[in-house]
């Protein structure tokens, strides 16, 4: 799941505001649930909190895709026959 939180400004569409200006900002986190996009406005402590979720997630897949290219070298490295120099069972 991807998500992201950001900053956002946004242009008023109800009836009680008389001008038609921008409010904001305001933090506003935005992910995908069962196929819908999701947006939910967020306090700054809660952005805060959420920007660190988001960066350990990040952290996380990147780490994740360094250990699966570890993984298929060390697999090539095991698999290579050494006398012949290719891989065993081809």
């Amino acid at each position: 799941m991807q998500s992201c939180c950001q900053l956002a400004e946004r242009y008023c569409g109800g009836r009680v505001c008389t001008v038609y200006k921008r409010h904001g900002p305001y933090w506003q986190h935005t992910s995908k649930i069962r196929n819908k996009t999701v947006t939910r406005r967020l306090t700054p402590a809660q952005a805060a909190q959420y920007q660190e979720w988001i960066a350990n997630e990040r952290a996380l897949r990147d780490l994740i895709a360094q250990m699966q290219q570890i993984s298929d070298e060390a697999r090539d490295l095991l698999l290579t026959d050494p006398e012949q120099g290719r891989q065993q069972g081809s």
